[in-house]
């Protein structure tokens, strides 16, 4: 987005990619055309977001179905088979804006967002505002006895909380784009850091039943060790991006034009590991570095 525009707008047009569905969107876009707001305009016309809904050929109708202190449900007006549990970054966001997502999900998958507000990798303050990653599987019992599949993804400082949360609940995938692991020394100085808890990512759970997939670029260092460390852990598939030293995973393969064959893939359980080791093997090396404010 252009530096010429004025921070206000910019962040106001930030604030709509992290909140608005589709459809919210298209509405929010037409009033601001529709205004005298110069600055504003020019945010919302280069904004991604707004591009991809101008080339969409149906805006799909998902609406925000239930709001929790931390957390975000979206779901289809016809009753999806399958839930994908989201645990957001430090932005609030999967790597791109809730717009983009929402367009790029299989049409039978809903959403639940689940975010992070102490910045701790959710072991506090998620989904009511009170539970953390060990409490979460029963407190969002009612919400996923609903679905047929339940599949957890996250991104970043979510990766990891991902897979626990795959595990802890008995789920048959966890994915982690770009997981990253959690250093405690500022909030032990601090006097701040919780109360630990056991790791579900831990020799004793070498075979969960839960598939884990860890997802990295592979020219990113941090990115690459992390997943080495889990992966000596605990059984996991573990998949490159190659060519890529962007941590923004997510947001590289929508700049590919893969993300939704990435979603219709890995978002089904049923799918084997090996197909999902070849659609990354067989995507042509991604860019280096893809610039993007998304996290």
């Amino acid at each position: 987005m252009s530096r010429s525009i004025p921070a206000s707008a910019r962040r106001l047009i930030a604030a709509f990619d992290t909140d608005l569905t589709p459809m919210g969107y298209a509405e929010v876009s037409r009033a601001i055309l529709a205004s005298d707001n110069e600055s504003l305009k020019a945010a919302l016309l280069a904004s991604p977001a707004y591009r991809a809904l101008q080339d969409a050929r149906q805006i799909p109708d998902i609406r925000l179905a239930a709001h929790f202190p931390s957390a975000r449900l979206y779901c289809r007006r016809r009753r999806a088979r399958r839930l994908l549990v989201g645990f957001t970054g430090r932005a609030f966001r999967l790597m791109m804006p809730l717009s983009i997502l929402l367009q790029s999900l299989p049409a039978d998958t809903d959403l639940l967002t689940l975010l992070d507000p102490d910045h701790n990798q959710f072991r506090s303050g998620t989904f009511d505002g009170r539970t953390g990653l060990s409490e979460l599987p029963d407190a969002l019992a009612p919400i996923m006895g609903r679905y047929r599949e339940v599949i957890a993804l996250g991104v970043s400082s979510g990766g990891l909380p991902a897979i626990r949360f795959g595990i802890l609940a008995g789920l048959p995938r966890a994915i982690s784009v770009g997981g990253r692991r959690i250093d405690d020394t500022l909030r032990i100085l601090k006097g701040t850091a919780p109360k630990h808890a056991h790791d579900p990512i831990c020799d004793c759970n070498r075979r969960t039943r839960c598939q884990t997939i860890l997802l990295h670029p592979e020219l990113h260092a941090d990115d690459s060790e992390t997943v080495r460390s889990v992966a000596a852990s605990i059984d996991s598939l573990t998949i490159p991006l190659r060519g890529s030293g962007d941590h923004l995973l997510m947001w590289t393969l929508y700049g590919m034009g893969r993300l939704e064959g990435f979603l219709d893939l890995f978002l089904d359980s049923r799918a084997p590991p090996e197909r999902l080791a070849a659609f990354f093997r067989d995507l042509p090396p991604a860019p280096l570095a893809t610039a993007s404010p998304w996290a």
